[in-house]
């Protein structure tokens, strides 16, 4: 199958949880490998500001609580992706708890039958293409076994 990597999920945004299990279907039902980045949001503001002036329901979650719980859900179930069908996962974070828990996991799937490289990679700093390009590069050349 081939790789979807143009999924990027803000996790700040209230319905990207709702988003990405639709993403996931559709490469479930098409047979393409799911791929994504998965990032808090640094433009909760300038979101909150259009919509405020355009007229339309804040998209942003309420408080960083409800981010952080849309952002550990999210990579869940990617996550569980990754296991399961070998999607591929980008982690862009500097938060600490999410690093750390991304890592345990990434090491429990490598070391789960069937996976030979660690599946998520995960983004620590702003060299965003530079992760992107391993990310293309890792999983492109990877097959699912």
């Amino acid at each position: 199958s081939v790789l979807l990597c143009c999924c990027l999920l803000p996790s700040f945004s209230q319905d990207t949880y709702d988003y990405l299990q639709r993403d996931i279907e559709l490469a479930k039902r098409f047979n393409i490998r799911f791929g994504a980045k998965l990032v808090r949001g640094a433009y909760m503001e300038q979101e909150r500001e259009r919509a405020g002036s355009i007229g339309y329901a804040d998209p942003v979650h309420d408080d960083y609580a409800a981010t952080t719980h849309c952002y550990n859900a999210c990579m869940d179930l990617v996550m569980r992706e990754v296991a399961e069908r070998g999607a591929g996962l980008m982690i862009a974070s500097h938060n600490e708890e999410t690093v750390r828990t991304a890592t345990l996991w990434s090491v429990t799937l490598c070391l789960s039958p069937g996976h030979s490289l660690p599946p998520v990679l995960l983004c620590l700093s702003l060299s965003c293409l530079l992760c992107y390009c391993l990310f293309v590069r890792t999983f492109m050349l990877c097959p699912v076994t």
